[in-house]
């Protein structure tokens, strides 16, 4: 595998990968991402992790569609090893996997949108809602979560579910967005302890009981419910006293 030797070879075929994706011609953009899958198969942590780093903060000024780099990200996502495989070598493929996407592509994806108007957001997601535009984010997001639920960790889990949660509450944000964010939170929540299951079914709940709740992110809340229940049947169980109270309250604030 010269690419796991030759350092100076695997950096110049990102570079020009890098430039494919950002190419004003969409065949020369499909054909790169083509590229993607049997390239990422032979790339160790490091390589790896500069691949989604310099895809992840392509200048889009020229891209004719400025969703392909999500869509590249997104195929790195499943075209990596993930956990589940048999044997050993998969297991530490994986863990290469998810590394190198915990090192590059978490940071560019669940950041927060910055407090300060003044500082434009440094992530994708964050860019998203403050853009009222689709890049395709949430669905690597969701790829993610889908393929490496089960690596990440407790204190990654409750910022992507803030993040989430952020989301389906900016009411003038692209609508697919907020339902896809809704999505994120539905995949991830088979792999939260009881107690973050318990902090997202209680702020799903109080949201749901404020007075004037726009009628779609209610909606949004009660099929993400309706969704997480149906995945988690024991740990909804637990959760069933506390989702009734506010399921009557959110009841008796819209209808009186």
């Amino acid at each position: 595998n010269i690419f796991s030797t030759e350092v100076q070879t695997v950096t110049l075929v990102i570079d020009a990968l890098v430039r494919a994706l950002q190419d004003s011609q969409g065949e020369v953009q499909s054909n790169a991402i083509k590229c993607i899958e049997p390239f990422v198969a032979s790339l160790e942590e490091a390589p790896l992790a500069l691949l989604i780093d310099r895809i992840s903060k392509a200048p889009l000024d020229a891209v004719v569609d400025p969703s392909i780099c999500a869509l590249a990200l997104r195929q790195i996502v499943v075209s990596l090893p993930r956990p589940g495989n048999l044997g050993n070598s998969s297991w530490r493929r994986a863990q290469i996997a998810f590394t190198a996407i915990r090192r590059a592509l978490l940071p560019r994806l669940v950041g927060t949108v910055s407090q300060d108007p003044s500082k434009p957001p440094t992530t994708m997601l964050a860019m998203d809602l403050v853009r009222r535009t689709d890049s395709n984010a949430a669905d690597v997001l969701i790829e993610v979560a889908k393929c490496y639920g089960s690596m990440i960790q407790h204190y990654e889990h409750y910022r992507i579910m803030q993040l989430c949660l952020r989301a389906i509450e900016t009411t003038n944000a692209n609508q697919v967005v907020r339902k896809k964010a809704a999505t994120v939170l539905s995949v991830l929540s088979k792999h939260y302890t009881q107690d973050l299951f318990s902090t997202l079914v209680s702020q799903v709940g109080q949201s749901l009981t404020r007075e004037n709740l726009p009628h779609q992110t209610s909606k949004l809340y009660f099929s993400l419910l309706g969704t997480i229940a149906r995945s988690n049947h024991e740990k909804f169980a637990q959760e069933l006293p506390k989702v009734t109270t506010y399921a009557f309250a959110a009841s008796f604030v819209k209808f009186g």
